[in-house]
């Protein structure tokens, strides 16, 4: 009887904790919050983001796309951009040998806020 109250007792953390740190969706509200005082170019704040971590030389032969507007604003309409960058957060792949870091949380906001405001060729 010890034992099944036991293994009760660590199932029912181990269930509590896997439904706590399940991942959420980011709020709209929350975004239009954090966004209301950023003003965010596509082509002065993004594309320099994109140049530096996406298609630096170790990364160039396949991501070549990321500079272009058309490539980044068809991949933000499928949802594949948002879900990679901003919600799974690997890209780009870290750790790396070609010493690139994570996107900073500057960087991450920046982008989400382009997105939130319709993803602007600006």
């Amino acid at each position: 009887m010890k034992y099944i109250k036991a293994n009760v007792f660590v199932i029912g953390i181990f269930l509590f904790l896997l439904i706590a740190c399940s991942k959420e969706k980011a709020d709209p509200t929350q975004d239009r919050i954090l966004c209301d005082t950023i003003a965010v170019s596509f082509s002065n704040d993004l594309v320099p983001i994109f140049e530096r971590s996406c298609s630096n030389p170790p990364y160039a032969s396949c991501h070549t796309w990321v500079t272009d507007y058309d490539a980044i604003k068809s991949k933000v309409k499928n949802g594949s951009f948002d879900s990679r960058v901003l919600e799974i957060k690997d890209m780009p792949p870290t750790p790396n040998s070609y010493g690139i870091d994570t996107l900073s949380s500057e960087e991450l906001l920046k982008i989400r806020c382009w997105i939130f405001y319709g993803s602007i060729d600006n």
